[in-house]
């Protein structure tokens, strides 16, 4: 699942621009995560590190 989103990711982002803040691998898990236990926001914010 990772190859094939970093692939998309390196597909989209080829004219470069700023890298991103979070790794294609990060978003995946916080994504899974967040599907899994119906977060909110917030919380997810909270375990990046987003919101002190």
């Amino acid at each position: 699942m990772k190859a094939i989103l970093q692939k998309e990711f390196e597909a989209l982002h080829r004219q470069g621009g700023s890298p991103p803040k979070l790794t294609v691998e990060y978003k995946l898990f916080i994504t899974l995560k967040c599907r899994r236990e119906r977060r909110d926001m917030e919380s997810i914010g909270a375990d990046c590190g987003a919101i002190q």
